[in-house]
């Protein structure tokens, strides 16, 4: 897909409905605007620099460059449900034939206002069929592609200074078993920069706009803006002493969803440097928030953050928090206020470069209006030995921790909103602590505008307090993705849980590339009482046996884990294999497999098997002519959500003679599991010619 500048895909640009607000109108005229003046201009740079004298005598722009570019492509998809429902069906066929020109310049001086201007210009046709339910869709539409990129700096050799960006950029994102996802991104900004030694200042403005729509009509279009305004500010007293005054004036509107909110901040914060070779620090940090809108939020905060330096080789830390804050409910109309004080200590040591010791403790308290109390102690210590022997580096890592939280009053539900976590297979996310409502469970994407669907894109299993989300393969979820994570938890009860703990760790880094390696994990809770708390302790003690050896391009693993628990015992065997080769012909290949064999025992019964393996292999046939393609195999045998295997071809050649490109990119993909199989395939033809 192309993008101004040669980078992502371009795709149709909708019509407003005719509800949208004229302010959000407005913006979107003025950027294309901005994107029909820039066709002059640029077509000014072609014209002698007499003629852009006569015509525009304070313009100076370079010749422009760009490219010419079409762009094709096909994708396929069928999904033969096992359960009896009807067969599911998807085929989608795109062209784009698109102009992108590109320059730069300056007005009247370099050091007045200098700038680069770009844009991209084109049509597109777009035909879809959709078979879903025993309904077939049919989809076909034209539109243009307008992309417009002006980045400008103003006053650059002045202590006052400006930078200025007004960008649009479309794109068409394939998704699995439905129509392209065209997502239109408008964003405008500003900065003014007051450059002193004594007082910098900034203001900085921000607008986006991304707007998702469905090429089908079976689905929502979705909308996000985001409005900033930023204010900073610091005076230095001296260089070890700093003042620092932040403001951010931030609106936030998302449709359909009922997520809108507006929201202002204001931080004080003051750094002081202090002692021999500037060690010690103190640093005071004053913040207000209040938040309108779905989530109401009114807070104060106050941190206090001293570090000591005492010798090269001991230093201390001292933390204190204190909060304020009054937030509504998502659960409910009650809003939820909270009073919380908080403390923590630390001390490392370092013997040299061989030992480092830390000791860490902490003590937190939290009031709320309900009249749940929560207290918190807790102390951890930490060590990190390093050695080095005739044979290689022993490395090695101790830490115990003791942690007591002491609860009172009528149970509360509370939100958790925005919490991030990473899909890496075969493991799943994990939430824990007492008392998640797995029926609140929504997943969204960064950009908080795509919905994950349970079933379909994830599956949310409970064990004891521990709550597993694993991905499905065929969904929307990819290997490796960021998610946001939003659930309602229950806080409050009347209950004390102890936690002690340990880890050990032990390594031996031999000189010819085999490091054995050892951890122990133990855990012990005490809760009391035991009935009525909606808390089940855990007791955990775990043994981590493995192998690694390394041989220059070529890593090997192995290991072996026997965890021992009340809630979640198992037993582990996982092997890996890492290899990468370059060739005397100028091919570089990749090879990556993992195989997991673990068996959970009692209460909760389940075994599982999962294998995968990745080669990757890139080669420059010629100077002018690449070659790369990829294949991935993956199978899983799991006596809880099924069986599973599929494969995922990937080929891609790339051939440039002079200033022309060609890109010919096809995929495959089958997948079967118990509930259905499906089979998809994608080709993908770019030709590109610059000037």
């Amino acid at each position: 897909m192309s993008q101004l500048c040669g980078q992502a895909s371009a795709a149709p640009d909708r019509v407003e409905p005719t509800g949208h607000c004229p302010a959000r109108a407005a913006r979107c005229v003025v950027g294309l605007s901005l994107c029909l003046c820039a066709v002059p201009l640029l077509l000014l740079g072609c014209r002698s620099q007499a003629q852009t004298r006569r015509l525009f005598p304070r313009v100076r722009l370079a010749r422009p460059t760009g490219y010419l570019e079409f762009v094709t492509r096909h994708r396929q998809h069928d999904l033969e449900p096992k359960t009896g429902d009807d067969r599911t069906g998807f085929s989608e066929t795109v062209f784009e034939e698109n102009l992108a020109l590109e320059t730069e310049g300056y007005l009247y001086h370099p050091g007045l206002f200098d700038f680069t201007l770009g844009g991209l210009f084109g049509l597109i046709q777009h035909n879809a069929e959709n078979v879903y339910g025993g309904k077939r869709e049919t989809v076909s539409n034209e539109g243009t592609v307008q992309e417009f990129n002006l980045e400008g700096e103003i006053l650059k050799w002045r202590r006052i200074r400006g930078f200025v960006r007004a960008r649009r950029d479309q794109a068409l994102e394939p998704r699995a078993f439905r129509t392209s996802l065209e997502t239109t991104t408008t964003d405008y900004g500003m900065l003014w920069r007051y450059v002193d030694d004594k007082w910098p200042t900034s203001l900085q403005f921000n607008y986006t706009d991304v707007r998702l729509d469905p090429l089908g009509d079976l689905e929502e279009k979705h909308r996000r803006t985001n409005t900033d305004l930023i204010f900073q500010t610091d005076y230095r007293f001296t260089r070890k002493s700093v003042l620092s005054l932040d403001y951010k004036r931030e609106t936030v509107d998302e449709e359909p969803q009922e997520r809108d909110y507006d929201s202002d901040e204001v931080t004080l914060k003051h750094r002081w440097e202090f002692g021999r070779r500037e060690g010690n620090s103190l640093e005071s940090d004053l913040n207000y928030r209040s938040q309108r809108g779905f989530l109401e939020l009114e807070r104060l905060r106050w941190r206090e953050n001293l570090r000591l330096q005492h010798t090269d080789r001991f230093r201390t830390w001292y933390k204190f928090e204190a909060i304020d804050r009054v937030r509504s409910d998502l659960s409910g109309p009650e809003s939820i206020g909270e009073r919380s004080y908080s403390v923590s200590a630390s001390l490392e040591h370092r013997l040299y470069e061989n030992l480092v010791s830390q000791v860490t403790g902490f003590a937190l308290t939290q009031d709320f209006d309900s009249g749940v109390e929560i207290d918190r102690l807790g102390v951890q210590a930490t060590f990190n030995y390093r050695r080095s022997n005739p044979w290689g580096i022993l490395l090695g890592d101790y830490s115990f921790h003791v942690n007591t939280e002491d609860r009172a009053g009528a149970n509360l539900a509370a939100e958790r909103l925005d919490q991030e976590h990473i899909f890496n297979e075969p493991n799943p996310v994990i939430l824990t602590g007492p008392r998640v409502d797995p029926g609140s469970i929504v997943i969204r994407d960064e950009s908080r505008v795509t919905v994950y669907r349970e079933g379909s894109d994830y599956r949310v299993f409970t064990i004891g307090d521990r709550i597993e989300i694993f991905r499905v393969p065929t969904g929307r979820i990819i290997d490796g993705q960021v998610v946001l994570i939003d659930y309602l938890v229950e806080i409050g009860g009347t209950y004390t849980l102890t936690t002690i703990g340990q880890t050990l760790s032990l390594r031996q880094r031999f000189d010819f590339g085999l490091s054995p390696y050892y951890r122990l994990r133990w855990q012990h809770q005490r809760l009391s009482p035991e009935e009525n708390s909606g808390i089940t302790p855990e007791e955990i003690s775990a043994h981590l046996f493995g192998l690694e050896f390394r041989r220059g391009l070529l890593t090997l693993t192995g290991e072996h884990e026997i965890q021992y628990s009340t809630l979640t015992p198992f037993d582990s065997t996982r092997l890996g294999l890492d290899f990468n080769r370059r060739f005397d012909s100028g091919g570089t290949g990749t090879i990556r497999a993992r195989w997991v064999d673990t068996r959970y025992g009692s209460p909760n019964k389940r075994t599982s098997r999962f294998f995968t393996i990745e080669g990757r292999y890139r080669h420059a046939i010629s100077r002018n002519l690449n070659f790369e393609g990829a294949v991935q195999y993956r199978n899983e045998k799991d006596s809880l959500s099924g069986d599973d295997d599929g494969i995922d071809l990937d080929l891609s050649l790339d051939l440039f003679v002079r200033k022309t490109e060609v890109r010919v990119t096809y995929e495959y993909g089958r997948y079967n599991d118990d509930f259905a199989k499906s089979e998809a395939s994608a080709l993908f033809v770019q030709v590109r010619r610059r000037f």
